[in-house]
Formats: structure tokens, C-alpha cells, sequence
């Protein structure tokens, strides 16, 4: 399956740097799924998760991983990822259970078809084997319960790392399971805390609700990446790289209460195809996994529309289309035509002059800044889906770079070369590769742009490669196993 890349080179104190649809309310059965009261209705909760009131003076310290309440009084399920007096803050299996009965002229009413929901943030840093809801027959701290339902979300949480997202797990009771106890819990497996950087989970509400399963129907959803996908929505799948074969996980799903018919499953599009799609039906709850495949021979644009027809409930989506596109892109560079656009590089900038300018000139990538407000950057970028993972053992990063334009007082400029991991959305780096040395260039509050900015203070600022002023290209990188 293929992982989203970034080569990322920037530089900074130099003129030149290389670089669901919306469905009826139904009851909600567990008690304070907001945890508004508090723990009021849950069990004790697991491992060192506990109510946090962002409001409290003692939880100051919290506000960065809980957002500000739109008015007065609001809690929300912490799970603190990092270390406190030299241990870590929270267990390895932290989460929170509750017990809802449901009697036989509940069931009668209501209906047998339940739905989970929950709307969390994870830190972008987060690291869990699993992360998972689980629905028992029975109490949810009996060990003997039947488990009915197990969803790991692995994969959606790491699309939406870093923000507030839903996530949604549906279950069709069987009619002849006994009445009483359903048990809920919300887990992570081997939660990791970490010294070095936070790790936070936020839990804003739990929500168990029951319906009939004739109202909801067969529901189909789709997602790419772990990315929810609305009928007749467009998709840019990162590009993928010419010569390869790039796997983008596509999973469809059934969330409504009877089966859903998958007739026909097709993808159009040159260079696009599927892999795994095949007609069939989905029980409630069931996913059907495969991939969409990228194989482009030449770089340049790429699109396709993916069309699921099924007997979703609601007749607008019986013929569900996803409109695809890409750019493919070559993975080596030599700069001897083309402009940055054409050959994939994305430039993004902070407090430069409009007089700024990248352009492919000479066989070279060129940079010309003119910037006099400090902290200023300007940088490019490539993003690429990797065909699966990489090997960072046989890996090699190789470029030529040349600098000029030095700050006045300085021996050397300062180039910033990394290669990122991205997560499904393509927002934020979950983790980077990068050329060079660390370096204590600047003094922590002092004033941007005066001498004494640009004087170490004993603490190191990031990692770059020194080049000289001016002069001939220097070659930098190599291969990851010997640098």
C-alpha cells in the first residue's frame, strides 16, 4: 500500500534555497456521553484516562489539547500521552467502559441496528498497536461477555491525525442474542507515551443510539486512505511515481441496517485501475477492502471517476461517483526542462518580496529571494505516494546545491533537506529524514531580524546542510545506511 512522501528542502538567511450523509436523530442510550457530569455513569475508567474541565485553573496546562468551549462550563476525556516526573503520565491500555440495558419493550420500539459514534482528537505524534471500539453481550467489565463487535480504526485515525473527526461503528443485533446488558468500551492498545513529544487523545462524546433496521436501510460509505468520500466528490490522490505501480487503499463500506448490493464497481480513467472490487453483498457493519492503482508510464496530469452502483436507501446514491485526480511525477530530477509546477515542486513562503521567484534555469532549480522582514522562509517541495514502504537501509538521498546572498555577519548559509511521512490527508509530517547538522543559530525572545538574533544561546534550532557563499555546487546526502 503506498505511503505519502514529501522532499522537502528550505532554507532561511540565504537568496538562494534549495528546497455521511446527515440522518435523523435517535436516542442516545449511555448516560453523560459527553462527560459534561463528569465520570457519572462510567466505570473506572482505564489505566489513568480521567475527565478534564478545561475551565478548572488546575488544568491550564490542558487547553492546548482540548479546544475552548463556545460558552461556559466543558469537559472532555483525557488520555495523557507524555511523561510526568520521569514516568509515563497514563497505562498502556487506557479507555472507558459503560453498560446499557436494554429490555424487550426497548428493543420492540427502538429496534435492533445500534450505531457508535465518537469524536476525538489524536495528536499528530500518536502511537497505539490498535485503537478500538467493542460492543458485548453482557456488562462490558464481565471477561466471559461475548464480544459481537470489534472495529479497530488504525488506518481513519491516522488520515485525521492533529483535528476533531467522527468515527462511526454499526451493528445489526441478532434477534435471538438475549436481552439485557449491552457493554460498551472505547481502548487503545499499547499506547505508547512519549518523553520527547505529547501524545494526547480528546474525547468529546460517546454516543451509542438504536433504530429500527428497516429506517436506516442499506447505507453505503466509502473511503480512500481512511478519508471519508461523499457522492459525487473529487479526490486527489498524492501523486504517484512514474514507472511504479502506487496502491491507494480504498474501503466500502455498509453502515446501514440490511444488506447492501454492490452491482457494479468500476473505475475509468487512463493509467487508473482497481484492484479487489468485485460485486457482491455487504452484511451490516462489513467492509469490502481494495485498492485503487496508479501506474503512469509519463509524468502529467491523470484522472478518473470511480463509480459504486448499489441499493443504497437513498436513491441519490444507488449510482455513487468519486471523481479522481492526480499528477504524476518523476522521482529524479535534473532540472534540464520544465518549470517547478510542471515537474511536481509546490512553493510556499512567508514574509518574502513579491519579487521573488523559482524558475528551472541551466539545468538548475534557482531560487531568487528578497526578504527583509524576519523570521522569513521560502520553500519547495515534492510530494509523492512511495510504491509501498520504504527501505530506508538501501535509500538515497542525493542533490547539488549552491548558495549565495549570505546575512551579513555569516561564515555560511543554511539549507534545510528533509524527507517526510505524511498522513492520509497530507496535513501534517508524522515523521522526517533529514540531511546535515544540527545547529544553535539563533537566541530564544530576542528580537527577529538585530544582531543578536543570529547569536547561539546553548540550544540547538534545527538541522541544515552549510554551504559556502557563492562558488561551485556541493554535492550532499547519500545513502541513509552510511549517513
Amino acid at each position: 500500500m503506498s505511503v505519502l512522501r514529501r522532499v522537502f528542502l528550505f532554507g532561511i538567511f540565504a537568496s538562494f534555497i534549495c528546497i455521511g450523509r446527515g440522518e435523523a436523530a435517535v436516542p442516545q442510550l449511555l448516560v453523560n456521553g459527553d462527560f459534561t457530569q463528569g465520570s457519572t455513569g462510567w466505570g473506572p475508567f482505564f489505566e489513568g484516562a480521567y475527565v478534564v474541565d478545561i475551565n478548572s485553573p488546575n488544568e491550564a496546562d490542558k487547553q492546548n489539547w482540548c479546544p475552548s468551549p463556545t460558552g461556559g462550563y466543558k469537559r472532555y476525556l483525557l488520555f495523557k500521552g507524555w511523561y510526568e516526573n520521569g514516568q509515563p503520565a497514563i497505562g498502556t491500555y487506557p479507555g472507558a467502559g459503560q453498560t446499557v440495558l436494554i429490555s424487550s419493550a426497548n428493543l420492540s420500539t427502538h429496534g435492533r441496528f445500534l450505531t457508535v459514534s465518537f469524536n476525538a482528537k489524536f495528536d499528530l505524534d500518536y502511537k497505539a498497536d490498535k485503537t478500538v471500539i467493542i460492543l458485548k453481550h453482557g456488562y462490558y467489565d464481565t471477561p466471559t461477555a461475548e464480544v459481537m463487535l470489534e472495529k479497530d480504526f488504525t488506518e481513519e485515525i491516522s488520515a485525521n491525525l492533529g483535528k476533531f473527526h467522527t468515527y462511526k461503528a454499526v451493528y445489526l443485533r441478532p434477534s435471538n442474542k438475549p436481552l439485557g446488558g449491552v457493554g460498551l468500551i472505547f481502548q487503545c492498545y499499547n499506547f505508547q507515551c512519549s518523553q520527547s513529544s505529547p501524545r494526547a487523545v480528546v474525547l468529546d462524546k460517546i454516543t451509542l443510539s438504536q433504530q429500527q433496521a428497516s429506517e436506516v436501510g442499506p447505507q453505503l460509505s466509502v473511503k480512500i486512505l481512511g478519508l471519508d468520500q461523499a457522492n459525487n466528490s473529487t479526490y486527489d490522490l498524492a501523486s504517484p511515481l512514474t514507472g511504479k505501480s502506487t496502491y491507494y487503499a480504498l474501503k466500502i463500506e455498509n453502515h446501514g441496517g440490511e444488506n447492501l448490493n454492490l452491482s457494479s464497481i468500476t473505475l475509468n480513467g487512463t493509467g487508473l485501475s482497481l484492484s479487489g472490487a468485485t460485486p457482491t453483498t455487504l452484511a451490516p457493519g462489513a467492509t469490502q477492502t481494495c485498492s485503487i492503482i496508479a501506474s503512469p508510464s509519463t509524468s502529467g496530469l491523470m484522472s478518473g471517476i470511480l463509480r459504486i452502483q448499489s441499493n443504497d436507501k437513498e436513491l441519490s446514491d444507488r449510482d455513487y461517483t468519486i471523481n479522481l485526480s492526480t499528477k504524476a511525477v518523476d522521482l529524479n530530477d535534473d532540472f534540464t526542462t520544465g518549470s517547478p509546477e510542471t515537474l511536481g515542486w509546490a512553493i510556499e513562503s512567508n514574509n518574502v518580496e513579491s519579487s521573488s521567484s523559482t524558475t528551472v534555469t541551466g539545468g538548475s532549480l534557482v531560487m531568487n529571494v528578497n526578504a527583509s522582514t524576519y523570521p522569513w522562509s521560502y520553500q519547495i517541495s515534492k510530494t509523492f505516494a512511495s510504491p509501498g514502504t520504504l527501505n530506508t537501509g538501501a535509500l538515497s538521498i542525493l542533490a547539488q546545491l549552491k548558495a549565495s546572498g549570505i546575512y551579513s555577519g555569516g561564515t555560511q548559509n543554511k539549507v534545510e533537506v528533509r524527507l517526510e511521512s505524511l498522513n492520509g490527508s497530507k496535513e501534517f509530517a508524522t515523521g522526517s529524514l533529514q540531511l546535515g547538522q544540527w545547529i544553535d543559530e539563533t537566541t530564544a525572545l530576542s528580537t527577529p531580524g538585530v544582531l543578536s538574533y543570529f547569536s547561539p544561546d546553548g540550544k540547538n534550532d534545527r538541522v541544515v546542510v552549510l554551504l559556502p557563499e557563492g562558488g561551485n555546487f556541493t554535492e550532499v546526502g547519500g545513502s541513509l545506511a552510511s549517513t
